[in-house]
């Protein structure tokens, strides 16, 4: 049996995004979620947790993240991978969701509550995998 990777996640987006594009043009942005989540302890006192979430995006995900701007309420649904590399000779990590889709819930006429939400169209098969079959990080 093979293991379950799927995530959902809804939340706001930290600060701005940050787009770029990769050595074969494909667009890639990163992008920082904070997810709370509220209970009461035993006592009756409400406690309010917060998680930080590094989520990455590519092609035509990312281009529709450039679009939003810090404080953006979004929905992003993909997998986990840990992410390493070498820093003043330590090895650093981070767990960060790659995204299989985006949407962004948005205000309905100029009201302050979401209403509504917006979603990108899917990317291209090649735009997620690769034009030889293989992710493009």
């Amino acid at each position: 049996m093979s293991d379950l990777n799927q995530v959902t996640l809804t939340g706001r987006l930290v600060r701005d995004p940050i787009i770029r594009r990769g050595d074969s043009g494909t667009p890639w942005g990163f992008v920082t979620v904070a997810s709370n989540f509220r209970y009461k302890d035993k006592g009756g006192a409400l406690i309010e947790e917060v998680a930080f979430v590094a989520c990455k995006s590519f092609g035509r995900w990312a281009e529709a993240l450039a679009q939003h701007r810090k404080g953006d309420m979004v929905i992003v649904t993909g997998r986990l991978k840990t992410d390493s590399w070498q820093k003043d000779g330590r090895t650093q990590s981070q767990l960060t969701l790659v995204c299989d889709s985006l949407r962004f819930v948005v205000p309905q006429n100029g009201s302050s509550t979401p209403a509504s939400v917006v979603e990108s169209e899917p990317p291209a098969r090649e735009e997620v995998n690769g034009k030889d079959g293989k992710p493009p990080f």
